[in-house]
């Protein structure tokens, strides 16, 4: 008797640490960043999180940036006044969000930064 409520105890701890240890982590990908989320003290801006696995605590969030440089390409055909017209292929490359140290001070500085 005894030593089946031990296994049954062994089995319950067992699966509690599994199912725990499966919602405390989580894997950025090539190419993003991530912030993480403290459910009691907000979002630390000071950290910089890079690609792979990280280690979080299950009721805290890390939030995923993709900031890798993109490219996108336009076809324009523009008339002039004088009704001629004129087509140009435009390029840009654009980053959605650039995640550094530099720009998260800038964005929630207190004081003005110069």
């Amino acid at each position: 008797m005894a030593q089946a409520i031990r296994k049954a105890a062994m089995l319950i701890v067992l699966i509690t640490l599994v199912s725990f240890m499966t919602g405390c982590g989580t894997t950025v990908p090539s190419g993003g960043r991530g912030v993480y989320f403290n459910w009691r003290a907000g979002t630390d801006v000071t950290t910089i999180y890079g690609e792979g696995w990280h280690w979080i605590a299950p009721w805290n969030r890390m939030y995923i940036y993709d900031v890798r440089i993109k490219d996108q390409q336009e076809k324009l055909s523009i008339l002039t006044q004088d009704q001629l017209n004129i087509s140009t292929d435009l390029s840009i490359r654009k980053s959605d969000l650039a995640i550094t140290k530099f720009s998260f001070d800038r964005l929630f500085a207190t004081k003005p930064v110069t």
